[in-house]
């Protein structure tokens, strides 16, 4: 377990995974219910207090025991969709700074290329001439209804939002609520959708003319 100076969303992502670490386990939300169910044995508490608290990361060791210990109360399918929330982009695009472009631009590129499609220039091979998608891509994007097209409609309408490009929104917006919608429906998502949605409120939408208070993904 490493300490290190962490952003907001660093701080939130350790939290989270272990309430649906938690959840899956069957056993309480506390540092001594994970001290015991991990390591078997009632011990110093203090380690995992610091990890609930997103004090600290966790560290590969503690990782590949908690999948050994879930191997035995989780499905197969629950381990699977846990550890792509784990691994997944969407913690790197909370994350970024709208500002650096060239970090962005990596990003998108981890998405599948049917989103990828969308941000980049057909005949650049080399993925990094960017383009922002047209307001008929909206739809496509959200009818894949998939955690990736989720956390690629919060990429863009970051980029909107810092661009000022406020008429997307009024395609965008819709289409980021009615995806969140759909995986809010499925573990592990709907276990930590409340706090994810915070997170997006309170890291960027910033500007007074487009404040969490105006809108409608805030207010349902």
């Amino acid at each position: 377990m490493t300490q290190s100076k962490k952003s907001a969303i660093a701080k939130l992502k350790t939290p989270l995974l272990l309430k649906v670490v938690c959840h899956h386990a069957n056993i309480a939300y506390t540092a001594p219910a994970l001290a015991q169910y991990i390591h078997g044995i009632k011990e110093d508490s203090s380690p995992f207090k610091r990890l609930l608290d997103g004090k600290h990361n966790i560290s590969k060791k503690t990782r590949a025991s908690i999948f050994v210990k879930l191997a035995r109360d989780a499905s197969k399918s629950q381990l699977s969709d846990l550890e792509k929330l784990w691994d997944s982009i969407l913690w790197d695009v909370l994350e970024v700074d709208i500002n650096d472009q060239t970090k962005l631009a990596e990003i998108y590129k981890h998405f599948p290329l049917s989103l990828q499609k969308h941000v980049f220039e057909k005949q650049d091979l080399s993925g990094l001439k960017r383009r922002l998608p047209r307001t008929n891509e909206i739809p496509p994007i959200e009818h894949q209804y998939s955690l990736e097209s989720f956390v690629f409609l919060i990429a863009l309408s970051k980029e909107f939002i810092h661009k000022r490009y406020l008429q997307y929104q009024t395609v965008l917006e819709p289409a980021l609520l009615r995806t969140l919608f759909v995986i809010w429906q499925f573990n592990p998502f709907s276990l930590i959708s409340k706090e994810l949605l915070s997170a997006i409120r309170d890291e960027h939408y910033e500007r007074e003319d487009y404040s969490p208070s105006n809108s409608a993904i805030f207010t349902c």
